[in-house]
């Protein structure tokens, strides 16, 4: 039987410069490999922009060099709480069986590490961005004995946790990350880091202004203050984020409008990895990613994967609300990215950035090209064997474009032509039907009877009247197809021999 990779599942550490976490890595890692307890549940909580996350991957990778546990550490993106894609992934990666939906996939694997965990093996599950336990993200496995750590911006976010509180950088340390990234030595910094207050992301983006601007310390401190209250400081709760967003408007203001324009264009897409793929299919080149990964507005991994804090995000949006022309071209080039290639290829560019996709039909319903993009995800959420989701996806595209376009549009016939293989699919026959025959019927208005669009209407609706038994009616449909077909591509193409194959299975029975 395959089994799940003991490697760690994490985002690869790429080029972020990290520093100064010696005594919080030890720490955890004691907390994770030291304790008794039957049950380990231990969240990393702290500011937004702290460092959370990267503190994580960096005990992860500690961990995974240290082999402290054999059976595996499996990271998962947990800002929404299903995981049941990601679970699939590694059962696809192990070579699980071909089993027949995204539950059983998500089951098999989550079944495997159970396994391992009551064979003795030591295993930890990381959480990253985790919102809330209530209820928790799921499926998890149901074996005490593993061990489970979060990354969460929520205080206590659980009495089943051990909290750790990720402290603001110290100052020796943020001196070093100060002097990193700025590559050179800063006189009479420290005053600069003290109104910082040790704040990761906003450390981050102060040295990059004085690298790319060769702005001194004190400059950019009488920038900062000019735009807070006095005496204010981003360790404190209450202030930190109006120093952290004055650090990102220095930056804002100071920048290029076309990296403006990009940064504003990345905020377009969730606070999630996404793939050079979907950048170039929304509009965001090479170039532009660099520029932003430059002024450490973009993080990139090892795999060539970009991710904006959210932080970042925000605030662009904040300062910068999307036009709708930018919208429409964003939700244009992810559908189009969906809809390229082959049907498996699509499956992939779904499963590579579900969180993506996922995040733009949750933000686009008043956005013209929304029914296409529903369209394309919950096709590939069809593939991906998420039947439930992928129904209420093409359910909504279908209503949407109802809506605008009346019955008889030829976008609403291929709606719920989509639906009604959804709904074969799922069982649900006699639905399916009335959804084939309207379809079929509008398509033969709108083009005529031998039109390619109406004989594949045409067997569609023979596929499922076989199934339901009514084999006359369905040869009758077949035959027209085959005719119509035949008529358009001649009897060598692909096409006609498909609708032979289908006439010659009914005639069988």
């Amino acid at each position: 039987m395959p089994a799940l990779a003991a490697a760690a599942q994490s985002p690869g550490l790429g080029a972020h410069t990290f520093v100064g976490r010696d005594r919080e890595l030890a720490e955890i890692e004691a907390l994770l490999t030291g304790a008794t307890d039957v049950q380990l549940r231990a969240a990393l909580d702290g500011l937004p922009g702290i460092g959370k996350t990267e503190l994580a991957r960096q005990v992860v990778a500690r961990l995974a060099r240290s082999r402290k546990f054999p059976g595996g550490i499996f990271w998962f993106n947990a800002e929404h709480a299903d995981l049941r894609m990601q679970w699939a992934d590694l059962a696809e990666d192990a070579g699980g069986p071909p089993l027949p939906d995204l539950d059983a996939r998500a089951t098999w694997a989550v079944r495997q590490i159970e396994h391992r965990a009551q064979q003795g093996d030591a295993i930890l599950i990381v959480l990253d961005n985790v919102e809330t336990w209530a209820p928790p993200p799921t499926p998890l496995p149901d074996v005490s004995a593993i061990r489970l750590l979060v990354t969460t911006r929520v205080r206590w976010l659980h009495n089943s946790f051990r909290p750790y509180e990720v402290p603001p950088l110290e100052l020796t340390p943020a001196r070093k990350l100060l002097h990193a990234i700025a590559g050179r030595e800063l006189a009479h910094a420290d005053e600069l880091l003290h109104a910082l207050g040790g704040h990761v992301l906003s450390i981050e983006l102060a040295a990059t202004y004085l690298r790319e601007y060769g702005t001194s310390p004190a400059d950019y401190l009488a920038q900062l203050a000019a735009g807070k209250s006095p005496g204010s400081s981003v360790a404190d709760q209450t202030s930190y984020r109006a120093t952290a967003e004055h650090a990102f408007r220095l930056l804002w203001q100071r920048i290029a409008s076309a990296l403006r324009a990009a940064w504003v264009l990345a905020a377009q897409l969730s606070p999630a990895w996404f793939s050079s793929e979907l950048a170039e299919a929304i509009g965001l080149g090479a170039e532009d990613r660099r520029g932003l990964v430059r002024l450490h507005l973009l993080e990139r991994d090892d795999q060539g994967r970009h991710q904006m804090h959210r932080l970042l995000r925000e605030f662009a949006l904040a300062e910068e609300p999307a036009a709708m022309p930018l919208r429409e071209a964003v939700i244009r080039g992810a559908t189009e990215l969906l809809d390229s290639g082959d049907v498996a290829l699509r499956f992939q560019h779904y499963r590579r950035d579900v969180d993506s996709f996922e995040h733009l039909v949750a933000a686009s319903a008043d956005t013209p090209g929304c029914a296409d993009l529903m369209s394309a995800c919950g096709r590939g959420l069809q593939q991906h064997g998420d039947l439930p989701t992928a129904r209420v996806l093409l359910e909504q595209a279908f209503a949407s474009d109802r809506k605008t376009y009346g019955d008889e549009h030829p976008r609403v016939a291929t709606r719920r032509n989509d639906l009604a293989l959804l709904l074969q699919d799922l069982g649900d026959l006699p639905a399916a039907r009335v959804l084939f025959e309207q379809a079929l019927a509008s398509d033969c208005k709108t083009y005529g009877d031998d039109h390619p669009r109406v004989a594949t209407k045409r067997n569609n609706l023979a596929v499922l009247l076989q199934r339901l038994g009514h084999l006359p009616a369905a040869r009758v449909l077949f035959e027209q197809a085959l005719a119509s077909d035949r008529k358009t591509y001649g009897d060598d193409h692909r096409t006609v021999a498909r609708g032979r194959s289908n006439l010659a299975s009914l005639l069988r029975d």
